[in-house]
Order: C-alpha cells, then sequence, then structure tokens
C-alpha cells in the first residue's frame, strides 16, 4: 500500500520551544515513518539546542536533516526558509511551520486528505492549503471547535505601502467547506511536494519580514495553485514570545530595504523601483520571481488589490458576503488623502514619496492641526513640517489692523496678561498692548532688577546679612524670608 512521504520546513531562530515542535511533530503523527524534516538552527552559544528529547522517539532522529549556524549569519526568516527546502529530496507533501507549533492528532493525513477532498470536488488541480493557525494557548482545548477554522479575510496596505493580512477570524467549515483565498501565511502553509520545486524559495531577500507573505501568495497563485483555508484545525502558533531574542534585536544592522524594495518592484506596488534594487538581489529574477500561468493582473483582481489607489476591495470570509473592513493603516490613510488633496482627486499614489520620516505623533499632530484651522487659513499644508506646524498656530504677518485683538489672559494680581508662561517681551506688551516703548522698557527692568537683587542677597554673605535684617528676618542666621522664597539660604 502507498504510504505518502511529508517533508516538514522548520527555520529555528534562537527557539527554546524548537524540541518541543518536532516532539509535537512526530507523537501525533499518523505515519512518523514517513516524515521527514529540514531544520535550520540559528543558535547562539548557551541557546537550548533543537533535538528529539524524548527517547521513545529515536527511530526517527535520522529523518531530521539539520543546517547549523551561528545566529550571526542569520538574514532574516525567508533566507531560513529557503535553506530548508535545501535539504528536501522526493517526499510527497510539503509543510512549512515555525519553531513554536504544535500538532493535534494525526495531522499529516488530516491534511493530505483535505488536498485531495479540495482536488476531486472542485475545478482545483493544484491546492496549497494556509491561514494563521489558532493561538498555542489553544492547544488541547476541549472547547475548541475545530471545525471553525481561522481564515484571514483580507489584506490591507501598510504605511510602507505594502500588502499585509489583517489578522484572522473563524469561518464556520461545516457550512462553508471550501473557503479560497489569495492569502499564504509563512506560519503555516502545506501543498503538494511539487509546488517547491515549480516555485523555488528566493534566496535573495535578506531579512524580509513584511512583504514576504504577500509576495509569495502572488508568485504561487500566477503559477497555477489555488489557495484554501483548512478544513480542520490541526496546528496551533505561539505569537507572542516577548521573552524570545528576535534577530532584528540582535542584530544592529538589520536592513530589510533591499529585499522591501524587491518585493515592491515584483509586485509593481511603485515605479522605478529597479534602480533602487542591488543587481545581486536581482540576481536570476525570472527564476524567483512570477509564476507564468497567471498574470499579476489577475492576482490582483482575485484578491481585489488596487495597487494604484493602495485600496482593498474585498474580503474572503463567507460571513461578510465580500464585505471589506478596514483595508489600510491610519498612517496609509494619511498618506492617501495628502496626495489625493494634493492632487485634486484619487490616483495620485504615484507621486513623490510621502513624508516618511515624520513621526506617528507629528502626523497625527498635524492633521489635527489641518482640521482644526481648515476654516481660518485656507492654504495651510494638511501635512506640514513640524517647525511648520508650531508657527502655524500663530495668525500669519498679513493679518488687517481692524482684526480685533485677542483678549489678556489672565495672570498675576498687578500685571496684566502675565501667565506665568510668557517671556518678558509677552508680559511688556501684555501691560500695555505694546503702544508705550518707555513702559515697556521700565517695567522690564523693574524684573530685571529684582532679579539681580535676589541673586546678590542669596550668594552674598555679608549683604544676605544686611538685607535679613532689613525685610525683617533677624537672628543673624544669615536666612531672610526672600531667601527662603527663592530657596537659597544657608544655615
Amino acid at each position: 500500500m502507498f504510504s505518502p512521504s511529508v517533508f516538514v520546513s522548520v527555520a529555528s531562530y534562537r527557539d527554546k520551544y524548537c524540541s518541543r515542535t518536532l516532539e509535537s511533530m512526530y507523537e501525533n503523527s499518523a505515519n512518523p515513518s514517513r516524515l521527514f524534516v529540514g531544520l535550520c538552527i540559528q543558535n547562539d552559544d548557551g541557546d537550548e539546542p533543537c533535538f528529539l528529547k524524548n527517547p521513545a522517539l529515536a527511530p526517527y532522529k535520522n529523518n531530521i536533516r539539520t543546517i547549523h549556524l551561528s545566529h550571526y549569519e542569520a538574514k532574516g526568516p525567508t533566507w531560513a526558509r529557503y535553506l530548508c527546502t535545501t535539504l528536501m529530496q522526493k517526499e510527497d507533501y510539503f509543510l512549512q511551520v515555525d519553531s513554536h507549533t504544535l500538532f493535534d492528532k494525526d495531522w499529516d493525513s488530516k491534511l493530505i486528505t483535505m488536498v485531495a477532498d479540495i482536488k476531486a470536488n472542485t475545478s482545483s488541480k493544484d491546492v496549497v492549503l494556509s491561514h494563521y493557525p489558532p493561538l498555542y494557548e489553544d492547544y488541547g482545548n476541549p472547547n475548541r471547535d475545530k471545525k471553525t477554522v481561522d481564515t484571514i479575510c483580507q489584506s490591507f496596505f501598510n504605511e510602507r505601502g505594502m500588502v499585509s493580512f489583517l489578522g484572522a477570524e473563524g469561518v464556520d467549515m461545516k457550512k462553508h467547506k471550501y473557503v479560497q483565498t489569495p492569502h499564504i501565511a509563512a506560519g503555516m502553509f502545506f501543498c503538494e511536494g511539487k509546488c517547491i520545486k515549480e516555485v523555488p524559495y528566493d534566496p535573495h531577500l535578506p531579512n524580509l519580514f513584511v512583504g514576504e507573505e504577500i509576495l509569495h501568495s502572488a508568485r504561487v497563485w500566477t503559477a497555477g495553485y489555488d489557495i484554501y483555508t483548512p478544513q480542520e484545525i490541526v496546528v496551533y502558533h505561539l505569537y507572542t514570545r516577548a521573552d524570545q531574542p528576535h534577530i532584528w534585536d540582535d542584530k544592529k544592522d538589520y536592513n530589510d530595504e533591499d529585499a522591501f524594495n524587491k518585493a515592491k518592484m515584483i509586485l509593481g506596488f511603485e515605479d522605478n523601483m529597479d534602480e533602487k534594487v542591488p543587481k545581486h538581489v536581482k540576481a536570476n529574477i525570472d527564476k524567483y520571481g512570477l509564476g507564468k500561468k497567471r498574470s499579476l493582473k489577475q492576482f490582483f483582481e482575485f484578491a481585489g488589490i488596487d495597487a494604484e489607489n493602495k485600496r482593498i476591495r474585498k474580503n474572503f470570509c463567507p460571513q461578510y458576503n465580500g464585505k471589506v473592513k478596514s483595508d489600510e493603516s491610519h498612517l496609509a490613510k494619511l498618506e492617501r488623502e495628502f496626495r489625493e488633496k494634493q492632487s485634486g482627486g484619487a490616483g495620485a499614489g504615484k507621486q513623490e514619496n510621502f513624508k516618511e520620516k515624520l513621526t506617528q505623533q507629528e502626523l497625527d499632530k498635524a492633521q489635527e492641526k489641518e482640521e482644526r484651522d481648515a476654516d481660518k487659513y485656507a492654504d495651510v499644508d494638511p501635512l506640514p513640517e513640524p517647525e511648520v506646524a508650531e508657527v502655524a498656530t500663530k495668525p500669519p504677518d498679513d493679518v488687517p489692523a481692524a482684526a480685533p485683538a485677542a483678549p489678556a489672559a489672565a495672570g498675576f494680581p498687578g500685571f496684566p496678561g502675565f501667565s506665568g508662561s510668557e517671556s518678558f517681551t509677552g508680559m511688556g506688551a501684555a501691560a500695555n498692548g505694546g503702544a508705550n516703548w518707555l513702559w515697556n522698557i521700565l517695567f522690564k527692568g523693574f524684573w530685571v532688577f529684582l532679579i539681580f537683587l535676589a541673586c546678590v542677597i542669596a550668594y552674598e554673605p555679608r549683604l544676605r546679612f544686611y538685607y535679613s535684617n532689613l525685610f525683617g528676618g533677624g537672628g543673624g542666621n544669615g536666612k531672610s524670608r526672600m531667601a527662603e522664597f527663592f530657596g537659597r539660604g544657608k544655615k
């Protein structure tokens, strides 16, 4: 009887959960002798090793093929996944998971059955199963309905102009057995082995993380593969590892710009990207680019991606009937509105780069400023530079002389307009509206004299003693009431 083999790709970066992943995989396999692993371990000295610790699993230790690297040699997840696939031989099926994954009983036979069922009952001939698995903490939960499967409903444009996936929501697979999507998640991806030969992993995507999934999705879909959500939950993923090291923290020079620009170039998300990608990163672009069976335009149409206007037009979860939720991040929305306003309408996505160096706080402040002052200052830039935003709160220089003056701020008794936060210039102006220059000079001089006098009294012992008696301090201790007020008295 034919028994299909399964190859599992596991890329591990300093992950203490890696051994548990391997053991869960083999302990719950329907056919562990036909289960083979391509493991890429990227560890520092002293990190926990990754291997089958359970003596009962010793017969399968030779099924695990391993590449060992030092953590400082790591180049991000896509490169590690490529290395894992170099360990694949002629296995019938391929599964990719992260090194912090748990498996349900007979996970392998269930996945194989799902692929066969879809091929037999739909028009799809080449099938991929993928989704964001449920939480690691849900593993073994008897109340978890395994037929309600987490599905990637839709994508969105992030602030860097790249398509990301908008999490996942449960879909009742008892009602909706075949849910097709355009989304491949890196943490759970199952297909026939030939898919990896037809769509090989690209070794020239250093440090790529954001953009990995949409690029892989487009490459696989244009190669003729249809992507489905699994009909049942079989794996669980640990999403929060705050206590664990990450490559972007360990490597101070971690930078995804070259690979990110390459992904944008392949996907056509921005013009003139070719010149921004180094030649060695573009190596073998025909081999590691899009497929030949479908076009990128067809992928965008199926996925509901409006690349020109940076919008998403489709939702793939049946309960939404195609209705799109939020399809762009807050920053991306600000960028789109900025460009649309500058161009007088939509479709300005190919203009000059948005002010990328502004922080979120600065962008929000500028946006609030625009809304607050829109009626008063029609010519205010909707997203001004920070220093412009500061000035924009003041009236422009050409305000007519007849414009009513702002009411004086309430202040200390006897000093109109002094609120404690204004400069001396502001104090003088508030005292007389700036009309009497002589009064301004006298007013400033009076306060300068008082401050000078207080400093002299505080720091000159003889004068401090004299003025202490003068102001009624007495006692010869050198600590007058004025010195106490300024906090400078000494015992």
